[in-house]
This record gives C-alpha cells, sequence and structure tokens, in this order.
C-alpha cells in the first residue's frame, strides 16, 4: 500500500522497518529500542533509513521536490 502510494506520487521508499519482537520487548521494558536491542533488524533499519535521510537532507538542491528525491534513490 505504501509502496503502489510512493510510486503514484513519484516518491522513493528510502527504507522499511520490519516487524520485530524486540520492539515490543522493550516496550515492556520501559525502555528505548535504541538501547534495549541496538543490534535488531528494526532498530538497525530505522538507523539506516536515518541515514538516508540526513545524505537527502545535505545533498539535495534546497526546494527539491519528490521527483528529484525520487531520481537520487
Amino acid at each position: 500500500m505504501i509502496e503502489e502510494f510512493c510510486a503514484k506520487h513519484g516518491m522513493a521508499m528510502i527504507g522499511t522497518v520490519p516487524q520485530d519482537e524486540a520492539l515490543a520487548e522493550a516496550e515492556r521494558h520501559e525502555r528505548s529500542p535504541f538501547d534495549f536491542a541496538p543490534d535488531s533488524p528494526a532498530v538497525i533499519a530505522v538507523r539506516h533509513i536515518a541515514d538516508a535521510i540526513e545524505t537527502l537532507a545535505t545533498t539535495l538542491p534546497p526546494g527539491a521536490t519528490g521527483a528529484a528525491v525520487a531520481a537520487r534513490a
């Protein structure tokens, strides 16, 4: 569904976060997933997405649109 929306609007997906029991376990322990399970698949995916956002934010020209982002992905 999200993939279809992005494709329809010329937007690139820069990542996905997998379902990961470590997130629920961190919640049960009232801890951040980044502290509780830093090597879990979901935390690694979130870090990857954050890195991709930082790269886009620092390399795209001001005012770039979804099409420019999609072309860079």
